[in-house]
């Protein structure tokens, strides 16, 4: 079979230049649609919250602190399904099923679902439930996205970028809400963010130099809620790292981190580099920004919610062989060659993803790890985010061996893994079924 010719420089640089162009031009999109003098909201706890992204995983852990935790009368989840309303219902709680959320029958009738879009014209809604929303919601917590580190930035930017501007529309449509937008620490990563102390009030220039589309996207996502803070709008934005399990260990298989560590221990080796990894657990980050959120700022923050003693990847190896399992704990390069070799294995979690860690993208010189991981990495501060979070308690706890050794046996209990020699059993646990009837709540 005949190869595909490798891409010249010159031919890598022009495909960089005309993207950098389309994501310069994203960027400075004049947001007209917000008028000048913007009426402030009312300084006032939330009442009615808009919540998209509720279907994914950090979704169902908001929507369940939202129910629990807070006295909002009502959480409007807008959710895309093509069945209707009963079956976006279903969906939600399937979702927090799946992550073992229990919420009481109380909780569940303070929760509206809507069926729309959130990249189309008015999110997908007809023009009286638009409206109608736009006139009874006052906070919209915007957490969903597509969380896609191999796809370009065109293909990501009607789910991350154009749906920013329709949420931005939404927040302004009838009356003046807060806006509360889950972003990344990944806007660090290009050439403006290398080797800098990056503070939560500091924005990246550009992102030049970045090596993923989901980051450029959540880059130029985030100009837009800038631009928007600047005319007034109350915007705060709040940037995540690698979002983790929670402290009882429920994660997704999804997670990159999590395939990550179930490749490397079916493949018994681990890069020791020691580059720190920013990682917060899910419960941990729904709690703070639900808390956040709660806040009757008339302004908007920026937020860094990353725990303030971020873990490396040998932080990862020696606690996984803390935890019994047999592993190579070899350099970056060696373990990218051993890769190769278990990687091939189509039972090893890292099949789908030896490309993505051994092949040179066309855009670039090097594999996305590769240049992700070139040193000087972006320092992100913490002080402004513990600040605000440190007299309720919510500050992220740090990485250890022990929160490892409560991943591993999730993952066991799953059936992901097999326990190390000499490991007790997982226990069974018995989970009560929290739903309540299905029925569409208008």
């Amino acid at each position: 079979m005949q190869r595909s010719p490798r891409p010249s420089p010159d031919s890598r640089h022009l495909a960089s230049d005309e993207i950098a162009q389309e994501i310069e031009a994203d960027a400075r999109r004049e947001l007209d649609f917000i008028p000048a003098p913007l009426a402030p909201p009312a300084l006032e706890s939330p009442q009615v919250i808009l919540l998209t992204g509720a279907t994914g995983f950090l979704g169902a852990f908001v929507l369940r602190d939202l129910l629990i935790h807070t006295a909002v009368r009502r959480v409007v989840c807008l959710v895309r399904s093509p069945g209707g309303t009963d079956e976006a219902l279903r969906r939600l709680h399937d979702n927090l099923d799946r992550f073992e959320l229990v919420v009481s029958r109380e909780a569940w009738s303070r929760v509206e679902v809507v069926t729309g879009d959130i990249s189309a014209p008015q999110l997908g809604l007809d023009e009286e439930t638009y409206s109608r929303l736009g006139d009874e919601v006052d906070t919209v917590i915007h957490c969903a996205a597509s969380v896609n580190f191999y796809q370009s930035y065109r293909k990501l930017r009607t789910a991350n970028v154009e749906s920013a501007r329709q949420i931005l529309r939404f927040a302004v449509h009838r009356r003046t809400k807060r806006l509360h937008y889950m972003s990344s620490t990944g806007v660090f990563d290009s050439d403006a963010g290398r080797g800098i102390v990056a503070h939560e009030t500091d924005a990246p220039a550009h992102c030049r130099g970045s090596v993923m589309g989901y980051t450029e996207t959540k880059w130029v996502a985030e100009q837009l809620m800038l631009q928007a803070r600047g005319r007034g709008l109350p915007t705060s934005i709040h940037r995540a790292p690698f979002i983790l399990g929670d402290a009882r260990g429920v994660v997704t298989r999804e997670n990159l981190v999590v395939t990550m560590l179930l490749g490397s221990l079916q493949g018994g080796a681990w890069p020791t580099e020691d580059v720190t990894t920013p990682t917060i657990q899910v419960d941990a980050l729904s709690r703070a920004l639900v808390h956040l959120a709660q806040q009757p700022d008339p302004i908007g923050q920026t937020y860094h919610l990353i725990s303030p003693e971020p873990a490396t990847w040998s932080t990862f190896g020696h606690a996984l062989r803390e935890c019994g399992y047999p592993l190579d704990l070899v350099s970056y390069e060696d373990w990218k060659r051993r890769l190769r070799e278990f990687g091939r294995n189509p039972d090893n979690a890292m099949r789908p993803l030896v490309h993505f860690f051994t092949a040179t993208p066309r855009r670039h010189d090097r594999p996305v790890p590769d240049i992700f991981l070139k040193p000087p990495r972006p320092k992100l501060d913490t002080t402004a985010t513990e600040a605000a979070l440190r007299p309720v308690g919510l500050v992220p706890p740090p990485f250890d061996a022990d929160l490892m050794a409560i991943y591993l046996r999730y993952f066991v209990q799953q059936g992901w893994l097999h326990a190390p020699p000499g490991c007790p059993e997982p226990r069974q646990t018995d989970k009560a079924d929290s739903r309540p009837p299905i029925i569409s709540v208008s």
